[in-house]
């Protein structure tokens, strides 16, 4: 028997294009009629009576077979009727022998993930490359609401669910309404057609002015399904038909990879963007010199930053400062109390070595 009620079946209909006849719901049945197929069907509205199952069941047989497709298939379609799937089908060759490394599977799901947050954050500050992705307060919360569905009987694919925000989901809405995980998954789809059609007519350039604002960490989630044995990967899409869209389907040729990796390089060698902003920072190293051979010292030292203004930059990094003797003693003084901080705002170069180019405060809190 299915796990399955008859309003969320009511609720399916209403949105494929059956209406509801309320005058039945005096006899505690959910009559539902299609015009434009000459169809009705009925569902006994309360577990009290003896047919209650029976009549679901029924619904869900006349349903499968007006839409041809099999009872399971729409069960799960009822049921994530609020989700978009994102379906991922692995054509490892021991697939056909019913297996798959195990730690390809983990290297798999999390690629997923970092896929569907670079999406978010693309969407929110768009960036060639991103330090902390899962920084963004909305971007956390879609990770946060990612699901793990059942996966396909007899393949390897992986299906995840990403539902749409609960105001949303109200049994009809007259007009479509604005989405952000809709609009992350769309944004998924988008990338992927935009990336094969560029590599396809061998125009990969025209990627970095895409309007799809497309980053090398979305790049390196791709190319962690990479497989060495030379599989492709299908990127299946089907949209909650709460907002409706076509169904998609994109295959990322093993020989693209390649071309996806070395974009994705590209992008990081040229992401750097300057930090501005104040910082609240700790004293790691101290590494200056004394000053014309006097007892003050100057110079260099490796500082612990994060910010509060910017969310991308709210977890500590490191980045070098080159101190005059003024501001080297009060790094001195922090550096020895481990209840001060350094209060700094100024400019910061990025990269592997990030360093201050410009310092316009430098107090001790």
């Amino acid at each position: 028997m299915y796990t399955i009620t008859p309003l969320q079946i009511v609720d399916y209909a209403k949105l494929m294009g059956w209406t509801l006849i309320q005058e039945a719901k005096k006899y505690d049945v959910y009559l539902m009629r299609n015009n434009s197929l000459s169809e009705e069907i009925s569902i006994v509205m309360h577990n009290k009576y003896s047919d209650f199952f029976e009549s679901i069941e029924s619904a869900l047989d006349k349903l499968s077979s007006i839409y041809n497709i099999d009872v399971n298939t729409l069960v799960e379609n009822i049921l994530t009727i609020n989700d978009d799937i994102l379906s991922i089908r692995f054509k490892d060759i021991n697939a056909n022998k019913g297996f798959i490394n195990l730690d390809e599977i983990w290297n798999y799901i999390k690629a997923i993930k970092d896929l569907i947050v670079v999406s978010a954050c693309s969407l929110i500050d768009p960036k060639k490359s991103y330090r902390n992705p899962t920084s963004y307060k909305r971007v956390k919360e879609i990770a946060d609401n990612i699901q793990f569905r059942q996966t396909n009987i007899g393949s390897f694919v992986i299906n995840i669910a990403l539902p749409i925000e609960k105001q949303l989901q109200l049994p009809l809405l007259s007009k479509p309404v604005q989405s952000f995980t809709r609009n992350v998954t769309s944004n998924i789809a988008d990338s992927l057609n935009t990336i094969i059609d560029n590599i396809e007519s061998d125009n990969i350039e025209e990627l970095i002015n895409s309007k799809y604002n497309i980053s090398s960490n979305f790049c390196d989630a791709i190319y962690s399904f990479y497989d060495e044995k030379g599989d492709d990967v299908d990127f299946s899409f089907q949209w909650s038909p709460r907002i409706p869209r076509k169904k998609e389907k994109v295959t990322i040729k093993n020989s693209y990879f390649e071309t996806i990796s070395n974009f994705s390089s590209f992008l990081k060698e040229n992401s750097f963007e300057k930090i501005s902003g104040t910082f609240m920072a700790t004293v790691e190293t101290l590494n200056g010199d004394f000053y014309d051979k006097g007892d003050k010292r100057c110079g260099e030292v490796i500082l612990s930053l994060f910010s509060k203004e910017n969310e991308e930059y709210n977890q500590r990094f490191t980045a070098k400062a080159n101190l005059e003797i003024e501001q080297y003693e009060l790094a001195c003084e922090v550096h020895n109390d481990a209840k001060k901080f350094l209060k700094i705002a100024g400019t910061i170069h990025p990269g592997r070595t990030k360093y201050f180019e410009k310092i316009t405060e430098f107090t001790v809190v």
